[in-house]
């Protein structure tokens, strides 16, 4: 994966704040660019600049080494001020009745949050406002429980609070020359017995197989073998706020060990998987994706629906 870099698509953009935080060199950048495109239309030079303003805030970032706030909170070397970059879960609200509010001239704001209870819960929340939004799509993707990238800074801290205030609210895509002819990422995918550790799996003749017999299988039991199989002596005992079944440093895949998360259902729900069966709106996935993982294994003991596998 050395290869692959990252791009953003922004949807929430402040370019001022940006380029009040920014360097020389990135100023620069920006300010030759804009004369570069200056014949063209508005709306291609909103797009243009848009494109600008996310290459910029990435070399930025790449370049200045800006910490995750993960980091910052590991070392303990978090304060006001500091520049973050966070890429996970959040809950945004408020978007909606941001803008509303705004035509009618009352200046209120968007909302996003998130506890770490890695951390004793301490809340990370922030505020946006609307006049910075890039795109249509950007009530949508700014609602609800959504996966993001923000740059930003801390604007107050206490114990159990981080208030950030966003420069760059986005979507992290791959973006890599080897990806770019792939419609569907097909080597995402990985089969089970291309993990050093399965690799003794058999092929079984599909004339004689017969999902039943995987009936009396808890999934206590599933998950003991599987822990064996890997030589992965830390099992957790189920709890309801769980992020993974099961998580290890012990898979190998194309000789590197990879950090690997499991989900397992048991025969409680033994029919045919659908997102249903995975909690709200098939929030477990979302939990199993939060984990700090390369590889995330989804084990069930019947067959699993294809928007399952489409989620996933």
């Amino acid at each position: 994966m050395e290869d692959i870099i990252f791009s953003l698509s922004s949807y929430f953009l402040n370019k001022k704040l940006f380029f009040s935080i920014g360097d020389k060199q990135n100023k620069r950048n920006i300010e030759s660019y804009l004369v570069q495109i200056e014949n063209n239309d508005k709306f291609i030079q909103d797009i243009l600049v848009k494109g600008k303003f996310e290459e910029e805030i990435l070399e930025f970032i790449n370049r200045n080494r800006t910490k995750s706030l993960e980091e910052l909170l590991l070392t303990n070397d978090i304060k006001e001020g500091n520049l973050i970059i966070y890429y996970g879960a959040l809950y945004f609200k408020y978007l909606n009745r941001a803008i509303e509010d705004r035509r009618k001239g009352i200046r209120t704001f968007a909302l996003f949050y998130k506890k770490f209870p890695e951390f004793k819960d301490i809340l990370l929340e922030g505020e946006f406002s609307p006049d910075h939004l890039t795109c249509n799509t950007a009530t949508a993707e700014l609602t609800g429980y959504r996966r993001k990238f923000i740059l930003g800074y801390i604007k107050d801290i206490t114990i159990s609070k981080i208030n950030i205030r966003p420069i760059i609210i986005a979507d992290r895509l791959l973006d890599s020359p080897q990806l770019q002819d792939i419609k569907y990422r097909a080597d995402f995918k990985i089969r089970p017995e291309e993990i050093e550790e399965f690799k003794c799996i058999l092929p079984y003749d599909h004339r004689y197989y017969n999902v039943e017999e995987l009936k009396e299988y808890t999934e206590e039991k599933i998950k003991e073998w599987f822990a064996e199989l890997i030589n992965e002596k830390n099992i957790p005992k189920d709890w309801g706020g769980e992020r993974s079944d099961l998580f290890t440093t012990h898979i190998h895949y194309k000789g590197r060990r990879y950090f690997s998360a499991f989900l397992f259902k048991d025969p409680s729900c033994f029919h045919k998987m659908s997102l249903k069966d995975l909690g709200r709106k098939g929030d477990q996935i979302v939990r199993l994706f939060e984990e700090p993982a390369d590889i995330f294994i989804l084990q069930h003991c019947h067959y699993i629906r294809s928007e399952v596998i489409k989620t996933m």
